[in-house]
């Protein structure tokens, strides 16, 4: 089964949160590879920290500001995008919009 959650959070910046790569698939045996990606900070409903991570391409794709002028730990992001999970393969979280709401002082 497959099931799209939309999710909208106000976030922190907090840098790169690793380097791409791949790894083999123990199921099929596929090759799997990744980018790089950020990682995002957030408080949720309960007022644990959650962290959202999103591939560099997609934010680059859609946000409105360039990650190089971010200050990590100032800068407040608002994201809205699409949680997807699959109990029959991957999970993955795709932004659609990134919006700068407090610029880095």
């Amino acid at each position: 089964m497959k099931a799209n959650f939309p999710v909208e959070v106000t976030a922190v910046f907090c840098g790169k949160a690793g380097s791409g790569g791949s790894f083999v698939d123990r199921e099929t045996g596929d090759t799997v590879s990744f980018t790089d990606a950020y990682a995002f900070d957030f408080d949720d409903t309960e007022g644990n920290v959650q962290r959202l991570v999103v591939r560099v391409k997609n934010v680059d794709d859609v946000a409105d500001f360039k990650v190089e002028a971010l200050t990590r730990y100032a800068a407040q992001i608002h994201i809205e995008g699409n949680a997807v999970i699959n109990d029959e393969g991957r999970s993955f979280f795709r932004a659609t919009k990134m919006t700068l709401v407090k610029k880095p002082a």
